[in-house]
């Protein structure tokens, strides 16, 4: 190899910029879940809208949202998320979690969801707990 040739270098160093900071790695953010959207009675409520919100805080730097409305039946169904990363972002997280000195700081994916409108309740995922079923709206 010539080294010397600038056509190799270039390539080279593209190569190397892309496997760095191209997204080409899918990661599993939140499962697919369903949701039963329940009033203080348990009853289910339907045509109510839940808004998701979701983000690996290990590689991610901001969340992003979706809504969904319940069925007739008061269950919001929410699809699989996932992101990709680049290998310089995965690499970047991993060290940042070794090191972190911030004992507030969070780390792996998480996603909160909330009713919309004049009402209040959540339910949460995270990779460390179990995938919410269910969700008591106050109104």
């Amino acid at each position: 190899m010539n080294w010397r040739n600038g056509k190799l270098r270039l390539f080279l160093g593209l190569a190397v910029v892309s496997l760095l900071f191209v997204p080409i790695v899918p990661i599993l953010i939140v499962p697919a879940l369903s949701l039963n959207i329940l009033d203080e009675s348990r009853n289910p409520i339907p045509n109510l809208r839940i808004q998701q919100t979701w983000r690996h805080y290990t590689y991610q730097f901001g969340d992003e949202t979706s809504e969904v409305i319940s069925d007739g039946n008061g269950v919001a169904f929410f699809p699989e998320r996932t992101a990709r990363v680049s290998l310089g972002q995965l690499a970047w997280g991993q060290i940042s979690k070794a090191i972190s000195i911030n004992p507030h700081a969070s780390f792996g994916p998480s996603a909160f969801f909330l009713p919309r409108g004049n009402n209040s309740g959540s339910a949460s995922y995270s990779s460390r707990g179990s995938i919410p079923t269910e969700m008591i709206v106050k109104f």
